[in-house]
């Protein structure tokens, strides 16, 4: 979870308020997300593309909309949902993926692989194969091989 000033803070639940929030299932969470533009955050910021705020009953999940493509939005939010329910952002690296091997074909997870590995900062890949399924075990080998 990003840690922001006070002021930073205000600016961005007011941008909550007033954005469009999309609310979505899945594997039994219900997070809600509003949908913003990375334009509207100040470049010293330090916030990824998407990012959560608050603690406790007060928890916000951001998705800026021009950076994160569509069909990935809602498993991105599912990641922040997990890592504020559970504080671990390792485990909600680990539930993403379990989520999106559950939902997708072969093609559809092998794009998806392509493009969060391009993000993926922690866990390494190697870490992230010994807490995948075999599928995605294999497309982290063809990956590593490129």
């Amino acid at each position: 979870m990003a840690e922001i000033d006070p002021e930073l803070g205000e600016r961005l639940l007011e941008m909550y308020r007033n954005a469009e929030k999309v609310q979505v299932y899945l594997k039994g969470l219900i997070p809600t997300y509003a949908l913003i533009s990375s334009k509207d955050l100040p470049e010293d910021a330090d916030l990824g593309p998407v990012f959560s705020l608050g603690g406790g009953l007060a928890e916000f999940i951001f998705v800026c909309e021009d950076i994160t493509p569509e069909k990935y939005r809602k498993y991105e939010a599912f990641h922040e949902a997990v890592e504020l329910l559970h504080g671990d952002h390792s485990y909600a690296i680990e539930k993403e993926f379990e989520a999106v091997d559950e939902d997708m074909d072969n093609n559809e997870l092998a794009e998806f692989c392509h493009w969060r590995f391009q993000a993926l900062q922690d866990p390494s890949l190697d870490e992230l194969a010994k807490m995948v399924s075999p599928r995605i075990q294999r497309i982290i080998e063809e990956y590593q091989k490129r």
